[in-house]
């Protein structure tokens, strides 16, 4: 695949900013909140293919926010070598949201790359379990 190789110290300091953003982020808007990146397996992250897709999920994210009435507080996006994240600060119950991810997530083609955390107020991460679904198995392995 095409596009710049990272290491796995970018990647656990990406991961790291993440954590930090999302603190920030519930502190400053006390909301639920949705952390979208995507499942890329090997050294490169992000290229032009993976952008595309991200965008597209990013789109019908929005629209499938948008037709359940849930409210956009806040969101911003980032474009980096380690790959692509999209905060949404929503309101809106976090269950219900965790719905809405998770079926996106299992109904398109390109949904399995997708990775759409969703942490309720408290900053408590809402699980596939908690809404009847099974955990999510490894893209290479198919372990969970």
């Amino acid at each position: 695949m095409t596009g710049k190789e990272v290491s796995l110290m970018e990647m656990l300091d990406a991961r790291e900013l993440r954590v930090h953003r999302q603190l920030s982020l519930q502190q400053k808007y006390a909301s639920v909140l949705i952390c979208f990146t995507m499942n890329i397996a090997g050294p490169v992250k992000n290229n032009r293919l993976i952008y595309r897709a991200f965008e597209y999920g990013c789109d019908i994210l929005r629209h499938q926010l948008v037709s359940a009435g849930i409210e956009c507080l806040h969101q911003e996006c980032y474009c980096e070598n380690t790959g692509n994240v999209c905060y949404y600060c929503v309101k809106g119950n976090a269950v219900e949201i965790k719905k809405i991810t998770v079926e996106i997530e299992n109904n398109l083609s390109v949904g399995r790359l997708f990775d759409m955390d969703v942490l309720d107020e408290n900053g408590n991460h809402i699980e596939r379990m908690e809404i009847g679904e099974s955990p999510r198995t490894c893209l290479l392995c198919g372990n969970r």
